[in-house]
């Protein structure tokens, strides 16, 4: 018991006589962020562009066919948000091919009002319901004005004048994966699609069967 006590007394004096120091802090950040729910895609009447039965005697016999469908496809988020948009087609904008790989035709993104496929650069000049239009979270829809493109990582704004539409797409007939339409507030986006099919000539077709007229497209949101 003794010897206990005196181990007791030795850690006590060694305590005292240590040298004394001011005492060490370093401050910790929390950071974080709660990000609104994901944006929702609105196509009406489903998400097929519909172009119903074509009897094979309407068809073009040595030119293409080209028929034309629109759509105005909503994105409608809960908060106002910062996002891309873009409309790549799969396998190119090829329709799946036919009697035993025969190409059937091809889709392209269009612009009736300058009778061309969507392409890179300023459409000015074009009509009401080709206009891509924003409500910022103001319940106001108005044209939009930024667009950006983003290349091998870097993102290059565009400056196009107000009111007009830019949205690339020299490639497949239609907006690239790497171009987008662009707004920095979205609480909602209407955007105009007129879908253009162009059937191959009727002489290039095999006709003896039915041809099933089929591709697709993705609508791709991203956020910032």
């Amino acid at each position: 018991m003794k010897t206990l006590k005196t181990l007791i007394a030795t850690a006590l004096l060694a305590t005292l006589t240590s040298p004394v120091f001011a005492a060490s802090e370093a401050n910790i950040n929390v950071v974080g962020s709660i990000a609104p729910s994901t944006c929702s895609v609105v196509v009406p009447d489903g998400a097929a562009f519909k172009f119903g039965s074509i009897h094979s005697d309407e068809l073009n016999s040595n030119d293409s066919t080209h028929l034309l469908r629109a759509k105005t496809i909503r994105i409608v988020c809960p908060a106002p948000t910062k996002l891309l948009v873009a409309f790549p087609f799969d396998n190119g904008g090829q329709l799946a091919p036919h009697a035993s790989g025969k190409d059937t035709g091809v889709l392209a993104w269009w612009l009736p009002s300058a009778n061309k496929a969507v392409a890179a650069g300023c459409g000015v000049g074009l009509q009401d319901n080709e206009l891509i239009k924003v409500d910022a979270g103001d319940g106001n829809l108005i044209a939009i004005l930024s667009f950006i493109r983003i290349q091998r990582g870097r993102q290059i704004p565009l400056s196009c004048p107000a009111g007009s539409s830019y949205e690339g797409g020299g490639l497949y007939n239609g907006a690239e994966d790497g171009y987008y339409i662009y707004h920095p507030t979205v609480k909602e986006m209407h955007i105009p699609r007129h879908l253009r099919m162009s059937i191959n000539p009727r002489d290039e077709l095999d006709t003896s069967g039915v041809i099933r007229l089929e591709g697709s497209a993705s609508v791709v949101v991203r956020y910032l």
